[in-house]
């Protein structure tokens, strides 16, 4: 009989409300590399490095009003070691195959253009960004080394070569600054069905850019722009994503945008908006979780603005008054 494994396993009970909280935990869980064995059973092997991830999600837990425990475990019988590690390569071969599955549209794209327009190439930087961040979260959980690690960066890489090949190695992370007296009484277009980047620019635009601002909802593929009309986070946009940043994030920067609580909320709406950990600020959940529910509501575009301008308003005092 081989030696038996030593796990560290991470069992909770968390407060039916809020569920900002619930979704806090599951998503911090999901960040340190947990495998969930049971509803509120996760696992990790016992490696010190693992136990401090734990023990910071379990002070979490407790600080939120719920109950966690830590220890370590043997399994002795119903699951045995074997099977665990399987469950482990399994998930983060499914994770990395998403990812994959990604860049293979990217290539595809490359691969169908003969010559790449910049703003073509500008979107294939900025995904490639984000799966290379992905794909780097996952490798840091691997813990059993799933097979699909190797091919999917090998497939990154070869992708990131041929796009810095055609841009010819220039940077095309640079935000270009301008001035808001160019700006003013314009009207703002972009894409219907607004989430999460488009409703937080559009507070932005017309509390701290253009307050004439007025706002066009477009179907993309059918918009010609028209004179005085400014695109934001749509194709070819005047301000649209740049490199990692967000829309929010490059009007913010253009525009010189000076309050300090702006600096909060571009972190919030980075990490909303392409579904990553690069800032973790603890609001992000919560307020993710209401822009979702705003866009999920059957209400117009200019409902979803007045709705997400509130909470805006109330973020960035909140905010001020904390800083």
């Amino acid at each position: 009989m081989s030696p038996k494994e030593t796990w560290l396993l991470l069992m909770h009970q968390l407060p039916p409300k809020p569920d900002s909280f619930r979704v806090k935990i599951w998503r911090a869980l999901q960040r340190i590399g947990a495998l969930q064995l049971k509803n509120s059973v996760y696992v990790l092997p016992a490696q010190k490095n693992n136990e401090a991830k734990f023990i910071s999600v379990l002070d979490e837990i407790n600080a939120g009003g719920g109950d966690a425990f830590l220890c370590y475990s043997e399994f002795l019988q119903g699951i045995d070691q074997s099977e665990i590690r399987s469950m482990f390569q399994a998930d983060r071969s499914k994770k990395y195959e998403a990812v994959a599955k990604e860049l293979r549209l990217l290539q595809k794209i490359l691969a169908t253009k003969a010559r790449p327009s910049e703003n073509e190439l500008m979107a294939v930087a900025h995904s490639l960004g984000k799966l290379e961040r992905q794909a780097r979260e996952i490798a840091e959980s691997d813990f059993f080394a799933s097979p699909l690690k190797g091919p999917t960066f090998k497939l990154l890489e070869g992708i990131q070569a041929k796009v810095s090949k055609i841009h010819g190695g220039a940077s095309h992370d640079k935000v270009e600054r301008v001035s808001s007296k160019d700006f003013q009484g314009k009207i703002w277009a972009t894409r219907s069905q607004l989430g999460v980047d488009r409703m937080a620019s559009a507070w932005l635009i017309s509390r701290f850019i253009d307050k004439k601002a007025k706002f066009k909802f477009v179907r993309e593929n059918e918009y010609r722009p028209k004179k005085n009309e400014v695109r934001f986070d749509m194709f070819e946009a005047e301000f649209g994503h740049v490199g990692d940043k967000c829309t929010f994030e490059v009007l913010k920067e253009a525009f010189s945008l000076q309050p300090k609580p702006l600096s909060a909320i571009a972190e919030i709406i980075h990490d909303l908006d392409l579904e990553d950990t690069k800032f973790n600020r603890a609001e992000t959940s919560g307020i993710g979780l209401i822009l979702s529910g705003i866009s999920e509501e059957r209400i117009d575009d200019r409902q979803r603005i007045e709705k997400a301008n509130a909470l805006f308003d109330n973020l960035f005092n909140s905010l001020s008054d904390s800083q």
